[in-house]
């Protein structure tokens, strides 16, 4: 299963005390991602994560937004979460105003009539 997977990795970057930008674009991370990133914003420090192009859907989106709101709120947000190549536009953006909010202070997005 991807869950155990990623346990591993998370365990591996969580290590890395000084790590402050992780890069986790293209990686068909699906609703396993949800579980993912939300232990990697829990046990690290980065400031600028990215999950480009991961064909992530809105509801996998929203779920990391929810799950990640309360740690967001033990820890520094984010400076940059970057969002662009998923079901998550705009739009979305603007709709979900209540969980970006505290998430991080820059949200890349795709412009509404990408997709």
């Amino acid at each position: 299963e991807n869950v155990t997977m990623f346990t591993g990795i998370i365990e591996a970057v969580a290590s890395c005390r000084n790590l402050k930008h992780i890069d986790i674009s293209e990686n068909k991370l699906g609703s396993d991602g949800v579980i993912f990133v939300t232990r990697i914003l829990a046990e690290t420090s980065v400031t600028e994560l990215s999950l480009r192009r991961n064909t992530m859907s809105k509801l996998n989106i929203c779920s990391i937004l929810k799950s990640s709101t309360e740690i967001m709120r033990k820890r520094r947000p984010l400076d940059m979460l970057d969002l662009r190549g998923n079901y998550f536009v705009e739009d979305d953006k603007v709709e979900q105003k209540s969980l970006v909010e505290g998430i991080a202070r820059h949200i890349l997005v795709d412009p509404n009539s990408s997709r």
